[in-house]
């Protein structure tokens, strides 16, 4: 491997976890807005859900938001696609973590613990769509 391929991967590895980063805040950060238009009057005023309903969608929004971003580093992923996966999903853990020891979000500990445990399911769900879909462009393009 040269020097130039080296460098031409370790940015492409990096733009991939960065634009995995941005999906997953893109499609997360916003959940209070989604969470008050679809559940009104459920958001208190601390942007913590406070109904069972706006808190399980709090959860879903979470999951889809984790294994799209998964599925962008799959697809951005260089080679060793399920290495980069699992690095993300290395980078989720440390947020999510944050979110359960940190003071900023003060959210029921239920939450946490079941973002927690749906982790491995985000990840694997993004790298085996990015995996799927990488694999079925290969096959059409050997045909």
């Amino acid at each position: 491997m040269s020097f130039t391929s080296f460098l031409s991967s370790l940015f492409r590895s990096l733009l991939a976890f960065f634009l995995g980063g941005l999906a997953f805040i893109l499609i997360v950060m916003p959940y209070g807005i989604i969470l008050d238009s679809v559940f009104p009057g459920s958001m208190g005023s601390d942007m913590i859900p406070e109904t069972l309903s706006s808190q399980v969608l709090l959860i879903v929004i979470n999951f889809i938001g984790g294994s799209i971003a998964t599925l962008v580093v799959s697809l951005m992923a260089p080679k060793r696609i399920n290495v980069h996966a699992f690095l993300f999903g290395v980078f989720l853990l440390f947020l999510n973590l944050s979110t359960l020891f940190g003071s900023s979000v003060s959210w029921p500990l239920w939450i946490s613990i079941v973002l927690l445990v749906a982790l491995p399911f985000e990840i694997w769900t993004g790298a085996w769509l990015g995996n799927y879909i990488r694999v079925s462009d290969q096959q059409k393009s050997a045909v």
